[in-house]
């Protein structure tokens, strides 16, 4: 359904005000966004998943928020044609939803024993998930930086997660 919404950078010139914007306008206050559980809903309603996510950051992301089933880069289309309520999950949201539900984590856990035929094997998908995490939840702190400054962490929270990992959780 998505993949024959116009682009922006398919239209060009005066096309683009006439066509690409008003679309995007109008599309933005109908229920047109897939949500997980098959129901479409408005925008107001769910958040874009980021770009280039693992499928384990994708299940973590659905635990935490209604996530459109949709194309990422829906989410720019939206703000090029000047939509300003586009809600994207972002790692300062996550860190701040890992901090009021620890939770969060343990859910995630146990999606990964019930999918994993061995302990072991759950253990180690839940590993490299912690480690998606971690990267995920510091991603945006070089951006707050200017170049060439070498970055400090100011206050880091230890939250025990599950079978002796913890998570790492940036305050900024």
């Amino acid at each position: 359904m998505y993949r024959l919404w116009p682009r922006s950078a398919e239209v060009e010139g005066a096309f683009h005000h006439a066509l690409h914007r008003p679309i995007y306008l109008e599309l933005a206050k109908l229920p047109v966004f897939l949500l997980p559980n098959g129901q479409l809903s408005k925008m107001g309603a769910g958040v874009f998943r980021p770009d280039a996510t693992s499928e384990s950051l994708n299940m973590l992301f659905r635990q935490m928020f209604p996530m459109f089933m949709c194309p990422p880069a829906l989410a720019d289309e939206f703000r090029t044609a000047g939509v300003h309520d586009v809600s994207e999950v972002s790692a300062d949201r996550v860190r701040q939803r890992i901090r009021k539900d620890v939770n969060i984590m343990q859910a995630c856990y146990a999606s990964f024993t019930r999918s994993s035929e061995t302990q072991g094997e759950a253990r180690a998908k839940f590993l490299s998930f912690v480690i998606d995490t971690l990267e995920f939840c510091l991603s945006d702190l070089s951006a707050h930086a200017p170049p060439g400054t070498p970055k400090s962490l100011r206050e880091l929270q230890v939250i025990y997660v599950m079978c002796n990992i913890y998570l790492y959780i940036i305050y900024t």
